[in-house]
């Protein structure tokens, strides 16, 4: 984890490339959700790291998403499904990325509101469960 000057507006950011974490120190304004901002982080950081979550994550992405368009929002092309955040469903140009957002929008709905998730969405509620929090398992 390294701090950095980023955009305003922008709380943290993951370098796969690189395998950093960094936070904005702009980001004065995110004190409130920085713990939800790291650990979105964090799941980034699992995710590009162990090969059998990348895949069920590409997996989950193309499953929920096999009838969806792209649509432009203002975060970039998104493939909205029923999320609960238009962000989860955002498009990557680079195919490694494949659903990047999915299990770490679900770690932020899993800490804000585990029930509640679940009640939502239980579908996605229980990729996380199985492919995230019991990631070391499989």
């Amino acid at each position: 984890i390294a701090e950095a000057k980023g955009p305003e507006g922008l709380g943290a950011w993951y370098y796969p490339e690189h395998n950093v974490i960094a936070v904005n120190l702009t980001g004065a304004g995110f004190r409130s959700t920085f713990g939800d901002i790291i650990c979105h982080e964090f799941v980034h950081h699992i995710d590009f790291n162990d090969a059998k979550l990348r895949q069920a994550t590409t997996d989950f992405y193309r499953y929920r998403t096999r009838n969806d368009v792209e649509t432009l929002r203002p975060q970039g092309f998104v493939k909205v499904d029923n999320w609960g955040r238009d962000y989860a469903g955002l498009v990557y140009s680079d195919s490694s990325k494949i659903g990047a957002e999915v299990p770490a929008i679900g770690i932020e709905f899993l800490l804000q509101d585990p029930l509640g998730f679940a009640e939502r969405d239980f579908e996605y509620f229980k990729f996380m469960v199985d492919n995230v929090l019991c990631s070391s398992q499989q």
